[in-house]
């Protein structure tokens, strides 16, 4: 049997039978969900790539209140999604190389600049909301990325950098490691990556 998600989360087919039930040691606190979690019907109740807090306990059991299950996303390996955002960056290289750049880079940082959209999930007294801005890279690599703007950033704010320039529109998972002021209304973010997904992959 295969069910469409719920309307607010990544819109894919999610095979019932393909279900497993999480166990409790599976969700750890302070580190990134290594798949998306699902109620039992299979619908995403809870994104890949968050980094779980205390309160998404109380968020996942309201959501999932007969159980909190894994699809075949999810993944006991830390090595499988670590690889990702070096395979993200080697298609910006032969991008580059296309259009003709005299000399792609390959150290492990990079101080070209790319353009990207990035959604930021931020925590307010009562809730949390999302917001997307466009923005520069700065000193990107497979570690993570910075990038200035014109207000602060709170540490700990997840994001969601999509590299729109590529095909599938690789989005990188992320959290805000380090908010620095430049001056005036400028800051310099710093982003870690947590894992990395392609558009309709889920």
């Amino acid at each position: 049997m295969v069910l469409r998600c719920a309307a607010d989360m990544p819109y894919q087919d999610c095979d019932i039978q393909k279900l497993r039930r999480l166990d409790h040691s599976e969700l750890e606190l302070g580190k990134p969900l290594r798949g998306h979690v699902r109620n039992h019907r299979g619908q995403i109740v809870m994104l890949a790539g968050h980094v779980l807090a205390e309160a998404d306990l109380a968020t996942l059991e309201a959501k999932a209140p007969r159980g909190q299950f894994a699809g075949p996303d999810w993944t006991d390996d830390e090595s499988a999604a670590a690889s990702l955002p070096a395979d993200v960056l080697e298609e910006l290289r032969q991008q580059r190389k296309q259009l003709g750049e005299k000399r792609a880079r390959h150290d492990k940082r990079h101080t070209w600049s790319v353009r990207m959209t990035v959604e930021l999930e931020e925590a307010t007294d009562i809730s949390r909301r999302r917001r997307k801005i466009v923005v520069t890279t700065h000193d990107l690599s497979t570690g993570g990325f910075a990038f200035t703007y014109r207000r602060y950033i709170h540490p700990g704010t997840q994001v969601r950098a999509m590299f729109d320039s590529l095909p599938g529109t690789p989005t990188m998972l992320g959290i805000v490691r380090h908010c620095n002021h430049l001056g005036g209304s400028e800051h310099r973010i710093g982003v870690e990556f947590l894992n990395a997904i392609r558009h309709g992959q889920g």
